[in-house]
């Protein structure tokens, strides 16, 4: 019965610290003290030691929370231009204007902060500076608050943050002293590592696994890795601490032979290479829960405890969850301990226990495989379909061959520097096959759609519990799954989403399996939003083809990311108002009707050599009750044209042109149209002052709801049955409690 207790009071606490980020307020003073002391009644009276596990999860959470939000204040407190003093705390990462890492705040204009609420900071700083990791610097700075973006899939930029404890960003300006010149033992390291090995083919990898430096890493030799499902093994995570952890142990238990006496040596080198390895990556926290667990398989043989591996794994949970409640905020926390529990699931197998060592690793492949194509699907939208196969492969020859070369090349570096080239180069050599496999692996990506990978999930959960439940049982939960999911995507409507792109533009129009994009967002060096957000979208939704696409004109913020659409999912037409090879053109006049909705173009009157702002192109989309105007980035002379073109321009639902500047929206132009919901896409806190205060008014004086992506994050519209109904991401009374800590906080 005490089994029984423990481990359900870890399953509660457990669920209760995850369940966190989804809580849209934290406990306050006064509960803190009542739950506090229910807590201590739960000791005193026996009945109630069945409630401890999630008061103690609601409290450490609660806890960590004020103190995340203690430091958003802190930092924020003194306005947005101040001087820091303070220590760089990683390694730094190229960006296209300069530099970005990590920085610990120790004091703001003079004033020391007490260590328990120092605030944590992105800083960037520009080309041509040179910080170091260890360095202490008093630096000017501007602060931005982290005002992230926020779509239905894409990268999260906010729960980013949180799951990295850091607080704000900030760009540096006006005077920097640097304080101390100390560096740390790891950069010296690591420079002479790069240095080595400067002039080898496998440089980036050879970084990544020494250091968990991935910046080496360029974004063609990343999607490689990412569609060969080799990607885990070049970012130090729970299996590298795991092979260093077993190459100590096996080193101690090769020297206790010979001592017999030392029956702890082994237990200790293995903690110690795993500890060496985790400073090596920085202490990561993929690196702090491997050092967990392998420090709880360790010492609980010596406690004399016995304890399932089910326990062990919970137990570990629990404590990574304990001094860190913001772990299950990162992918990385769900990709570690599901691969863990594939594992242990096949260990308790009986085929799995009574199979030969090669059959094992096949078996255990493709239990990982099973379990984690959900989990990835969820998180990265797709799979490899060739990671089975490699990871068979090249799993054991990163472990018994790459990881032991660079070890023994870093041990060596500290006495003979020149000694270890030898070993790096022996370990280039050993990623020749690696770099050579992955380079025929770029249309082994499948992709998966949300609902796919949620009706895999569940397939997966009935067959874990099958020994439990009844083969109609089974048959009924995985129906009922598919069911549910179908009714979620059931036809007769149509949806109009305008994406959180920041500054920028991509409105998607569904209906009917079929998808139409309007603009495309911006592009930078490296990436676009195409690729960032608009493309997890489509994705998933299980779109790989586009019926159309639109741009309004060709300005970098609206058709940057043309290129990456056009070759990702093939629109079968396209049209614009600039005279693009390719295009049909986007002009006055031209009408067009697509599964039920009428197209209506109504700017421009002709087609242009080159489609600046005045000359967007305007449509009006259109059922028999519910009508859409879509604006680009038109210009108040542009309106005012349009204006003199009577009640087609009146629309339910309008986008607001030119993200809310005050070139657009004159008052003729907004009575014309006449709109009930006007809707702007913009990024919060722009460089422009991006919307007007002036515009909003215009709109909201005529009784119009004003929207725009910046506070709303994705805006949808969903049109059924002669009504529609918007909806966005951000709804203000039921955000997490940590956006509401990272927007509303700082304003």
């Amino acid at each position: 019965m005490t089994l029984l207790i423990n481990s359900w009071n870890l399953v509660c606490f457990s669920v209760m610290t995850v369940s966190a980020q989804y809580w849209p307020i934290i406990p306050g003073l006064k509960w803190l003290i009542i739950l506090a002391t229910s807590l201590l009644f739960s000791f005193c009276f026996h009945r109630l030691r069945w409630i401890r596990g999630g008061l103690l999860a609601v409290i450490v959470t609660a806890v960590c929370a004020h103190l995340y939000q203690i430091r958003v204040e802190t930092v924020f407190q003194d306005g947005r231009d101040i001087t820091i003093t303070g220590k760089v705390d990683s390694l730094f990462k190229e960006i296209s204007h300069g530099q970005i890492m990590n920085f610990s705040v120790e004091s703001i204009n003079s004033r020391k902060i007490n260590h328990l609420f120092r605030p944590y900071i992105k800083l960037a700083i520009p080309s041509g500076e040179q910080f170091l990791l260890g360095e202490r610097w008093k630096l000017d700075v501007r602060l931005k608050p982290v005002y992230g973006r926020l779509n239905e899939a894409g990268f999260d930029q906010e729960k980013y943050y949180v799951s990295q404890h850091l607080h704000a960003n900030a760009i540096m300006q006006g005077k920097s002293q640097r304080l101390t010149e100390e560096v740390s033992l790891r950069l010296l390291l690591h420079a002479r590592i790069a240095d080595l090995s400067r002039n080898l083919e496998g440089q980036p990898l050879l970084m990544a696994l020494a250091f968990g430096d991935r910046n080496y890493i360029p974004p063609q030799l990343w999607n490689k890795l990412k569609s060969s499902g080799l990607i885990h093994l070049v970012a130090i995570s729970g299996l590298h601490i795991g092979i260093a952890f077993m190459l100590g142990w096996l080193a101690g238990k090769s020297f206790s032979l010979l001592h017999p006496g030392m029956l702890f040596f082994p237990m200790l080198t293995g903690l110690f290479l795993a500890v060496f390895y985790a400073w090596l990556a920085g202490f990561s926290l993929p690196t702090q829960r491997a050092l967990m667990m392998c420090f709880l398989i360790s010492v609980l043989p010596q406690l004399r405890l016995t304890y399932s591996r089910w326990q062990i794994l919970l137990l570990t949970v629990c404590i990574i969850l304990f001094f860190d409640p913001f772990a299950p905020f990162a992918i990385s926390f769900w990709m570690s301990f599901c691969a863990v529990a594939a594992i242990y699931l096949l260990l308790g197998c009986t085929i799995f226990i009574r199979s030969g060592k090669l059959k094992q690793l096949v078996l255990m492949q493709g239990m990982l495989v099973l379990v984690m194509t959900p989990v990835s699907g969820h998180f990265f939208s797709g799979i490899s379909l060739i990671s089975p196969l490699y990871n068979l492969i090249f799993v054991p020859w990163f472990t018994f061959v790459l990881v032991p070369l660079i070890f023994l090349a870093l041990m060596v570096s500290f006495i003979a520097p020149g000694s270890s080239v030898w070993l790096l180069r022996l370990a280039d050599l050993g990623l020749e096959p690696v770099l050579f496999a992955i380079d025929y692996t770029e249309d082994m990506w499948l992709h998966l759609s949300g609902t796919a990978a949620c009706i895999l999930a569940v397939v997966v959960i009935v067959w874990i519990l099958s020994p439990l439940l009844e083969r109609f049982l089974q048959v009924l939960l995985v129906s009922i799954a598919c069911l549910c999911l179908g009714f979620r995507h059931e036809a007769g409507g149509w949806q109009l989403d305008v994406l959180d792109v920041g500054h920028g533009l991509a409105v998607l129009i569904s209906r009917d399996g079929g998808h139409i994009l309007y603009d495309t967002g911006y592009r930078w060096n490296g990436g676009s939003i195409a690729e960032s957000v608009i493309a997890p979208v489509l994705i998933r939704r299980g779109v790989d083809q586009l019926d159309e696409l639109i741009l309004s004109h060709t300005d970098s913020d609206h058709a940057g990311g043309r290129d990456f659409i056009e070759t990702y999912f093939s629109p079968v037409l396209r049209r614009a108002s600039e005279r693009l090879p390719g295009y049909l053109p986007c002009i006055r006049g031209n009408v067009w009707r697509w599964k039920g909705l009428d197209f209506q173009v109504l700017w421009p009157p002709q087609s242009v050599r080159r489609a600046y702002n005045p000359h967007s192109c305007v449509i009006r989309i259109s059922d028999e009750d519910v009508s859409v105007l879509l604006t680009g980035d038109i210009d108040g002379i542009s309106e005012y044209l349009l204006s003199r073109g009577g009640d087609r321009l009146r629309s339910d639902i309008m986008l607001v042109p030119h993200h809310g500047s005050q070139t657009s929206s004159t008052h003729g132009f907004v009575e014309r149209v006449q709109p009930k919901v006007a809707i702007a896409s913009l990024g919060k806190g722009n460089q422009w002052g991006m919307p007007s205060e002036m515009v909003v008014d215009t709109y909201i004086d005529r009784g119009t709801i004003w929207m725009d992506t910046g506070e709303y994050g994705q805006i949808s519209v969903k049109v059924k049955d002669k009504s529609w109904q918007i909806s966005s991401l951000r709804a203000t009374d039921s955000q997490p409690w940590y956006r509401q800590s990272l927007r509303n906080r700082v304003e």
